[in-house]
């Protein structure tokens, strides 16, 4: 059915942690707004734990981190090839002392 392929995307419900209060939200600002105003409710952000806003563990990219310093290798290398061609040597030195941290 065309209908179904367009069906929204499951949100999160957030129950309102006042005892008896039936109200539901999407949004945890909007849930604690409504506690702090109607309940006089107010909970530390550190103690609650909602899986809506636990940070997702991220994987490292190892393939950006390899182009990363491939990529600024070799710009290094190019500028010291530069600053050799216009003998610059004040910018050597220092493009010298950056090839340190790599080897």
């Amino acid at each position: 059915c065309v209908k179904d392929s367009f069906s929204q995307q499951e949100r999160p419900s957030l129950q309102c942690r006042h005892p008896g209060c039936q109200k539901v939200y999407v949004f945890r600002k909007s849930r604690e707004n409504h506690e702090a105003k109607v309940h006089d409710l107010y909970v530390p952000t550190d103690l609650e734990e909602d899986p809506v806003n636990k940070p997702k563990e991220v994987e490292p990219d190892f393939k950006r981190s390899y182009a990363l310093a491939r990529l600024s290798m070799g710009l290094l290398l190019r500028n010291m090839r530069d600053s050799v061609r216009e003998g610059d040597g004040e910018r050597l030195q220092r493009l010298y002392s950056f090839a340190l941290l790599y080897y």
